[in-house]
């Protein structure tokens, strides 16, 4: 393990490599950072088998699967059923997105895309907005995670510069681009 300082530059020096040299150079980590920062295309694995590959991009915020999403981190995936525009999860909640899509689905939302506000009157247009409470508060060097009560099957993790804690009532602010839908069907589940 390399301390932070010589791992960035380090990061720098690998960055450049292919360029300089003309080569392509294959990384091969569990390292989001590192695949984010340095792949202009990226593989994901799982038993010897590739499961996912595209720009990182893609890959990271748009994954085909269910496997490839919970690798790389999303951490809120939850079966619903989608109706046109509209998801409904566990027949009471209720989420936008956009775009289309029939059917039951995986709904997938990383904790860094929902914002988080102390419960009270706020007026927004074109998102999610979901009311819950606070069970746990984990601190971390970029913030706060929570993990946020929305009714009583569901539980969305959610990142927060605000330091809340365990029974404050929070909303939940979800934009409609920042839900991503995989069909139940097409997704790989390994």
């Amino acid at each position: 393990m390399l301390d932070r300082e010589t791992r960035d530059r380090i990061m720098l020096i690998l960055r450049e490599l292919p360029g300089r040299y003309g080569i392509t150079v294959v990384h091969v980590t569990h390292d989001w950072d590192e695949a984010y920062s340095l792949a202009d295309r990226v593989y994901v694995m799982s038993v010897g088998k590739i499961i996912e590959e595209g720009e990182p991009e893609q890959v990271f915020n748009r994954p085909r699967s269910v496997f490839t999403a919970r690798f790389l981190g999303f951490q809120n995936i939850i079966r619903g059923i989608a109706r046109g525009d509209l998801v409904i999860i566990n027949n009471e909640v209720e989420l936008s997105i956009n775009g289309n899509a029939d059917g039951e689905v995986y709904v997938c939302i990383r904790p860094e895309w929902i914002r988080v506000m102390p419960y009270g009157g706020i007026d927004v247009k074109n998102q999610n907005v979901l009311m819950g409470v606070v069970n746990e508060v984990i601190r971390s060097r970029i913030g706060y995670q929570l993990s946020v009560s929305v009714s009583k099957d569901l539980v969305l993790t959610a990142l927060s510069a605000t330091a809340f804690k365990p029974g404050d009532k929070v909303l939940l602010v979800i934009p409609r681009e920042s839900i991503h839908v995989i069909g139940v069907n097409n997704a790989v589940k390994m």
